[in-house]
């Protein structure tokens, strides 16, 4: 698949490069190519809001960023073309980033998290000059000084904004676009933007458009909408007081009386049905508590009965990146079946253990800390027809068992012997 030159902006590909034709080179790779074909997935995920870390311990990390404007689709299409892309243009670099029109990706063999990285620079301007440059120059300064800062503080965590205004009597606007990546602090990221718009000024000075982008950063201003509606977080509502109502007109006796007995009968019905609704209240809380003590009951009755001191579920818990190389990224030469609940895999873990890893599918509606009790429970739980549960992994939509392999046992030995049904 190739990319049309309206989506692909540029790429930076770092000077050190491996030896594909090494051990070390080749294992570089091979891991590097399996990563990123995956990452697709990851970017069609609401959980992931557009950005994701991915890393192989002591290997490389990298990231993907999407726009803040775009859907999961887009998304996701962006990152896969990013991906074959960058392989593509950086063969056998150890660093590499690449800039799409709606997504950026990079790796590295140094550590990229947290930190905002401002020394690789790529910059594109519009050839067309602003017909009224000093109006032009103050607004565009306006909306940037706007866009740094409530990027910076984007309540919705992606550290995304956009601005438009007027720049002529004729109603002539300029649209502008901010983003960092959300792993850095605010402070962080409000610097890189000004730092974008430092680089603005000089390279686009007078123009129409022009864009600056960092791998930690970028900034963008046309005189067209160039980025999707984007609906702002809610403000804060302000309540004003109640004007006093009209006075009532002037009624005789007789439409008077009648109107004290509606209001009387209005008053019961309201008060009736308030606590109808009180007494239905009360009667679920009362339902819903003595359910859950039920429940904890016979769970703290099937702990005792193992006979085992409490499990911290955190103990358990194994890091998706160790899951991802024991099975050596859930490759399909490791999988050895799949069940009702989801496919299993055979890994070996770094100090040469065996095991079996149940990938549990996402249309399981468990909730997170639902998911931990039951695996404390399973954990402590002993039966010869049963494999051993050594622990699990959450990342997001990411649920995994991780079993003891047992050799020479059928595949429903893993598949069926223990889900969690809660």
């Amino acid at each position: 698949m190739r990319l049309s030159n309206a989506n692909y902006l540029g790429v930076y590909c770092e000077g050190s490069t491996y030896d594909p034709n090494s051990t070390t080179g080749s294992n570089y790779k091979t891991s590097l190519n399996s990563t990123l074909s995956v990452l697709p997935s990851f970017a069609s995920h609401e959980t992931t809001n557009g950005f994701y870390n991915f890393f192989n311990p002591g290997v490389f990390n990298g990231q993907f960023l999407c726009r803040g404007d775009v859907n999961t689709d887009v998304c996701e299409r962006c990152v896969a073309n990013a991906s074959l892309e960058i392989l593509q243009k950086c063969p056998d670099q150890k660093t590499a980033t690449i800039w799409l029109d709606d997504c950026l990706l990079r790796y590295s063999n140094e550590s990229m998290f947290f930190r905002t990285d401002q020394n690789i620079i790529f910059s594109m301007w519009n050839t067309q000059n602003a017909s009224d440059p000093d109006r032009f120059n103050q607004v565009l300064g306006d909306m940037m000084d706007k866009i740094a800062s409530q990027a910076a503080n984007d309540r919705s965590g992606k550290k995304f904004a956009v601005e438009e205004a007027n720049y002529s009597p004729f109603q002539k606007k300029i649209y502008a676009l901010g983003q960092c990546t959300p792993d850095v602090s605010s402070d962080n990221c409000e610097s890189c933007l000004r730092n974008c718009i430092g680089n603005i000024r000089r390279c686009c000075n007078d123009r129409q458009g022009g864009r600056v982008l960092f791998p930690s950063c970028n900034i963008r201003y046309e005189v067209y909408k160039f980025y999707n509606s984007v609906t702002p977080a809610p403000e804060p509502a302000t309540i004003f007081p109640l004007s006093p109502p009209p006075p009532p007109p002037p009624t005789s006796a007789s439409t008077k009386g009648k109107s004290q007995l509606s209001l009387q009968v209005t008053i019961g019905i309201v008060i009736s049905t308030i606590l109808s609704l009180m007494l239905l209240v009360t009667i679920f809380v009362f339902l819903k508590r003595r359910s859950r003590r039920a429940y904890d009951a016979n769970m703290q009755e099937t702990i005792d009965q193992a006979g085992i001191l409490n499990i911290d579920p955190d103990s358990l818990k194994y890091s998706l990146s160790e899951i991802q190389i024991a099975t050596n990224y859930f490759s399909v030469n490791n999988k050895i079946g799949e069940g009702g609940f989801g496919p299993v895999y055979k890994g070996t873990l770094p100090n040469g253990q065996d095991i079996a890893v149940k990938r549990l599918s996402t249309r399981s509606g468990q909730g997170v800390e639902e998911f931990k009790n039951e695996i404390v429970v399973v954990a402590k739980l002993r039966h010869n027809n049963l494999a051993r549960l050594l622990g699990f992994c959450l990342h997001g939509v990411e649920k995994t068992l991780i079993y003891e392999f047992v050799p020479n046992k059928s595949l429903d030995y893993f598949l069926f012997g223990w889900y969690l049904t809660q």
